[in-house]
């Protein structure tokens, strides 16, 4: 459930604040106000500095060390982007667009509909620059600073996003494994036999990695992670190496992709991939190769001389 203060905005913040700056006849003629020059073709840039202070992300940010942010939004390849940045370097970046989410045609049959209009996240990255990594919480793959631990405010601006342009989901693809951990908590993989894979992933490397002395469940999905970026995991009916997928994972809004995803059909498919999955990960001399790369356990000097030789 949203938190008050998330649900308070949304009935508080209207097009007057959300479209703050920009007149009626701008809006209303495209020709005259380039419609890329508003946020997913409605927010301008002054409502969602409104938007942010509302939500109490502004004093998220100066709670952490960053009382002076801007925000700015442009146009982008793959949609629009808004990134919140401060003098150390950028917070929040995120990329977002509207799209349609086709599914494919044997699960079109079970979702009652063959498209629906979603909000798609292109990319969403927020990072502390102020913050340290330690050996309780080491660097996870991709990751140069910790995160900012906003997680369930931003998930529930999107959705109220969702809500406020009649959109039907949040769709994102999780890049790494521990994306796709974090997602879990609102999101399902649209096809069913990869939220089945994704199950026996977890299934099987905790049996691995959380049986190991002072193995929290943190270091259990960081080694996860890197395991899939290092020394994939082995199918053992297929004795191949095992890559992470970039498939869709969605967080439905409406009542025809909630019944779907809550559907006997979808829970069967995914028992099904689960049990015909079955993975061996990397054990002794992965933690060596995690050791001597500075990440688990976490050696800063190491850490860095490991990140410049791959870069």
């Amino acid at each position: 459930m949203p938190d008050k203060n998330s649900q308070h905005a949304f009935r508080t913040l209207g097009d007057a604040e959300l479209q703050f700056g920009v007149s009626d006849e701008e809006i209303l003629f495209g020709d005259l106000f380039k419609q890329d020059q508003l946020f997913l073709g409605y927010y301008s840039e002054d409502g969602l500095d409104i938007a942010m202070k509302e939500y109490g992300i502004k004093q998220d940010l100066a709670d952490r060390g960053f009382p002076e942010t801007q925000l700015r939004i442009s146009p982008h390849a793959s949609g629009f982007q808004l990134q919140i940045t401060c003098e150390d370097g950028v917070l929040i970046d995120v990329v977002l667009d509207i799209a349609h989410l086709n599914l494919a045609e044997t699960l079109q049959t079970h979702a009652t509909s063959a498209s629906h209009r979603v909000l798609y996240v292109h990319w969403l990255e927020m990072s502390n620059p102020s913050a340290s990594f330690s050996d309780k919480q080491s660097p996870l793959p991709a990751q140069l600073a910790p995160g900012l631990k906003l997680g369930s405010k931003v998930y529930d601006i999107l959705v109220n996003v969702c809500k406020r342009l009649n959109l039907d989901a949040i769709v994102a693809v999780p890049m790494y494994f521990h994306n796709a951990i974090f997602y879990s908590k609102w999101f399902r993989y649209a096809d069913p036999k990869y939220e089945g894979v994704f199950q026996a992933i977890q299934r099987d490397s905790s049996k691995v990695y959380e049986d190991q002395a002072a193995m929290t469940k943190w270091k259990s999905i960081s080694t996860t992670s890197w395991a899939f970026v290092l020394n994939p995991p082995i199918e053992r009916a297929t004795a191949e190496s095992t890559a992470w997928f970039t498939e869709p994972m969605m967080s439905p809004l409406s009542k025809p992709l909630r019944r779907f995803l809550q559907s006997d059909w979808y829970a069967h498919r995914v028992k099904v991939s689960s049990d015909l999955s079955s993975l061996v990960f990397p054990e002794s001399d992965f933690f060596k190769t995690l050791e001597d790369m500075g990440v688990e356990p976490f050696d800063k000097e190491k850490f860095q001389t490991s990140f410049q030789k791959k870069s």
